[in-house]
């Protein structure tokens, strides 16, 4: 963060600090993540609305984070945007 060297991270856990300039991307390399979260329940959970209420409402948290970081990064080109988020699905 100081300019002491190169790390490798996940993007998700750098995110704030590549976002306010403390840290920078210095190559245009991004390997995608082979991590996921995954919303699984039995398909008739779905019909109870507390389980479907969860389901939808960490869905869209996941989409506006995404649509938040997208945002951010306009005027940021030097700073790739993680693939799967650009795919990401609601």
């Amino acid at each position: 963060i100081q300019g002491d060297g190169i790390a490798l991270a996940r993007s998700a856990l750098v995110e704030d600090d590549l976002l306010a300039g403390r840290l920078v991307k210095p190559f245009e390399l991004s390997l995608p993540g082979v991590m996921a979260y995954y919303v699984v329940c039995p398909p008739r959970a779905l019909e109870r609305k507390k389980v479907k209420a969860f389901r939808d409402w960490l869905l869209s948290e996941c989409a506006e984070a995404a649509q938040e970081l997208a945002s951010a990064l306009v005027n940021k080109p030097e700073i790739q945007i993680p693939r799967k988020l650009k795919s990401a699905r609601v």
